[in-house]
């Protein structure tokens, strides 16, 4: 699978609305200008601490979790 080809079966698997556009062969080639200069960067987070307010009370402290490190 090719770059573009992967980009694209992202976009629709994150995006279903984005079908409009981007499941369409004709239309993915007239905006292929778009994913040229457009393209969104690909950011990969791993978190290392969760914080959470059981039933959404921000009055209150958030509960912590360590998150153990992984690789």
């Amino acid at each position: 699978m090719t770059e573009r080809e992967e980009y694209w079966r992202r976009v629709l698997e994150r995006q279903p609305a984005g079908s409009i556009y981007g499941g369409n062969p004709l239309l993915r080639y007239l905006f292929d200008w778009y994913y040229m200069y457009y393209m969104r960067l690909l950011i990969h987070v791993t978190p290392r601490r969760i914080l959470w307010w059981p039933g959404g009370d921000f009055g209150r402290a958030p509960l912590e979790v360590e998150v153990p490190h992984v690789g």
